[in-house]
């Protein structure tokens, strides 16, 4: 799962419109369409703002959860192979 995935999920099981979410980050709501449907990666600043209104690091909403992760890694190992 990518960004622009990950950063919908977690705003959709937050229960928080594209709107709502760029309010709580003050941010506009387009630009929140264009990480979702674009997969447009947000300046560091712009990040942390999506990242807290969420409730998130932004680590996560870059790469995901550790598992997830791990499992990305082990792939791109598997690949290099």
């Amino acid at each position: 799962m990518g960004f622009a995935q990950r950063l919908k999920k977690t705003r959709v099981d937050k229960g928080l419109s594209q709107t709502d979410l760029g309010n709580l980050a003050g941010i506009h709501y387009t630009q929140i369409g264009m990480y979702e449907s674009k997969g447009s990666q947000p300046p560091a600043d712009i990040l942390a703002k999506l990242a807290n209104a969420l409730g998130v690091s932004s680590d996560f909403l870059t790469n995901g959860s550790t598992d997830e992760l791990a499992e990305h890694t082990l792939n791109d190992k598997e690949l290099l192979n």
